[in-house]
């Protein structure tokens, strides 16, 4: 078969700027956007939306001709090497899983980030690092000002924060559109370094002074989050930009300003209670309008601020020093040196033993004023559960998926939990040694890599890309090990997109002649992996919408469409207990008691250590059989003994 020709990009330098520049931005841009309003892409849904929508894209691209546009580096094949690798040994956790249904879920949020960074690598080259890193700019300005807009006036937009709190959760933490605070100071602080580029580099002084001017909002959406772990991650950011990025000097005389603006806005905000507390009344309603002129005068002013003193620098042909070549290495050895004297000091005064117990408390606080405490929630005693876990089972892990199983049954705390709040401890646990090394790689190599390549580069440009996007790579990294970044699907996707530009940002590979051109050899293989990533994403995300539009039409009280959809959730997902717990729960309202106990056992017999299915048979056999259901309710017990639900008891 005749092999078709490479795409030849358009050989005017105006038109083939303008492709890097709609592709490089447009993809990442409206990934990064969509996801952060779709709650962050936590649900099956729309996480599994983008990885249909990405591996249709590679499919079609590749028939029609189009992709790759450009050829992949080394760097950018490890990445996708690494994330395969991860994908084939979650594969291998159903061999020894408590939960099919779990493990498969597992599996499609790494089918999915596999397919989103396989659309990066096909269409990133070596020149699209700055628009990766202004397209992460772009979307966090977008989500920060958005968010503060519906905290702020709350009726301006017709759509906005309708998410309702469980009683006793923290209200006032600034948590839309992700709909998790600490997700949203993740993201905020991963786009830090990328705003910070665009205040001290940008060619245009226009989008400089605007990007300004976004400092302060991002400081204070990010201090309304109340998210201590931001705090840690932005301080990397900065600590990351001290050594890599070449031009300090310019890049800390630019941030004056949007400094003040920011200490400002944040002392205007705890001025103003109501509404940084979220407090009901009419109270909130005025200071938040308060507040929102506030922000647009301080805006303005930072923005104005700058422009006069870029015009001042250039009228007065100011220039700024260029730092010496050993700066990355005295700064870095300057760090070291007072992180050591500091930790010392704190070591022998008792100060860091007294945090550390501190730290251990389960204790939580609702407001800012967490900022100054530093108890870890259940953190602690989650990671030494995970740690455990991993004990358990030291080679393959627990399974994928199924750490909720572990922490209900063996866990020291009380409160629901399905992650770790860790990549790297949750993966121990779950896909053993070999798991964890392979999230490490994933991770710790594109960092790495921005480091390598920074220090190697002697365009100054390009290394202060490279700096901004170690920086907010190292940002999540730190994030993904004390929280659960990872199932936050927009946090990785703007990790990826991260590092995808910096690895296409090297010399491309010469493929042989006879691979020129996407030969059919090469095609097939990745036409029929497209296509089973899709099957295998759109499955557990069809039997989703079929299960939520069977709760649906309970509620609305049409229980036969409920019992239909219901039943086809099962077809598409026959592994699925979750169908089969709600096909029982139907049928009870239908009066067929026997077939809903039947089906809520076929349940509990699948997933034996999920004691949800067991919690659930023992109330739907409560009438009928109340010696299964006394028995059920003991194995539930027996399974989640610290639940409220059977300690009240």
């Amino acid at each position: 078969m005749k092999e078709s020709a490479p795409v030849e990009l358009p050989k005017n330098l105006q038109l083939k700027e303008l492709l890097r520049t709609i592709v490089g931005f447009g993809i990442p841009f409206l990934l990064i956007a969509y996801l952060a309003f779709a709650s962050g892409g936590y649900e099956i849904v729309p996480r599994s939306q983008v990885g249909i929508i990405a591996w249709w894209s590679v499919l079609l691209g590749i028939l029609a001709g189009i992709l790759p546009l450009f050829r992949p580096t080394r760097a950018s094949l490890a990445i996708l090497a690494i994330l395969c690798a991860l994908l084939l040994w979650t594969a291998c956790g159903l061999l020894w899983t408590e939960s099919t249904e779990h493990t498969i879920i597992e599996l499609t949020r790494v089918a999915t980030l596999l397919g989103v960074v396989v659309l990066l690598v096909v269409t990133q080259d070596r020149e699209g690092l700055r628009n990766a890193v202004v397209a992460v700019a772009a979307a966090v300005v977008l989500v920060a000002l958005v968010a503060l807009v519906d905290r702020l006036l709350p009726n301006l937009l017709p759509f906005g924060s309708d998410y309702t709190f469980p009683e006793g959760y923290p209200k006032a933490r600034l948590n839309y559109p992700l709909e998790y605070w600490n997700g949203l100071g993740i993201f905020i602080a991963i786009g830090v370094g990328p705003v910070l580029w665009l205040v001290a580099a940008a060619k245009s002084t226009a989008v400089r002074c605007l990007a300004a001017g976004a400092v302060p909002l991002l400081a204070l959406a990010g201090y309304m989050t109340a998210s201590r772990g931001e705090i840690v991650e932005v301080a990397a950011v900065l600590a990351v930009l001290a050594v890599l990025f070449p031009e300090r000097t310019r890049l800390l005389l630019n941030l004056i300003g949007p400094a003040i603006g920011s200490a400002l806005l944040i002392f205007l905000i705890n001025d103003r209670p109501a509404v940084r507390d979220l407090d009901p009344g009419q109270a909130r309603l005025d200071q938040g309008e308060q507040m929102a002129l506030l922000v647009l005068a301080v805006v303005s002013a930072v923005a104005l601020a700058q422009f006069a003193a870029f015009f001042f620098a250039n009228r007065n042909e100011i220039k700024l020093g260029r730092p010496s070549r050993n700066a990355a290495r005295n700064a870095g050895i300057a760090a070291f040196a007072v992180v050591l004297v500091v930790a010392i000091g704190a070591f022998a005064s008792g100060f860091a033993g007294d945090k550390w117990d501190e730290f251990k408390k389960p204790s939580e606080l609702a407001t800012v004023d967490r900022l100054s405490n530093v108890n870890s929630g259940e953190r602690y005693l989650v990671w030494k559960s995970a740690v455990e876990a991993s004990e358990s089972a030291k080679v393959t892990g627990i399974g994928p998926g199924t750490f909720e199983f572990w922490w209900a049954r063996d866990g020291q705390g009380s409160q629901f939990v399905r992650d770790a709040h860790s990549i790297y401890l949750e993966n121990l646990a779950e896909l053993g040694p070999l798991g964890l090394i392979l999230v490490l790689a994933m991770i710790l190599g594109p960092i790495g890599a921005a480091v390598l390549f920074s220090a190697r580069e002697k365009d100054d440009r390009k290394r202060s890309l490279l700096a901004v996007s170690a920086a907010g790579m190292a940002a999540f990294a730190i994030s993904a090990g004390i929280d659960w970044a990872w199932e936050l699907t927009v946090l990785p996707v703007m990790f990826f997109t991260l590092a995808v530009a910096v690895a296409a940002s090297t010399n491309p590979i010469e493929f042989p002649e006879r691979f020129r051109g996407s030969p059919w050899e090469v095609r097939i293989p990745m036409v029929i992996g497209s296509a089973a990533a899709m099957v295998l994403i759109w499955i557990p995300m069809k039997s989703a919408i079929l299960i939520d539009g069977s709760q649906s039409a309970v509620r609305n009280g049409d229980l036969e469409l409920a019992l239909d959809k219901a039943d086809k959730a099962s077809d598409f997902e026959p592994w699925s207990t979750t169908a089969l717990i709600q096909r029982a729960q139907v049928l009870r309202l239908l009066g067929r008691d026997e077939e809903a106990i039947g089906l809520a056992r076929e349940a509990a017999d699948k997933e034996p250590d999920n004691w949800t299915n067991w919690f659930v048979l023992s109330q739907l056999a409560s009438d009928l059989s109340p010696q299964q259901s006394r028995a059920a309710r003991a194995k539930a017990k027996s399974l989640n003994p610290k639940s409220p639900i059977f300690t009240v008891e």
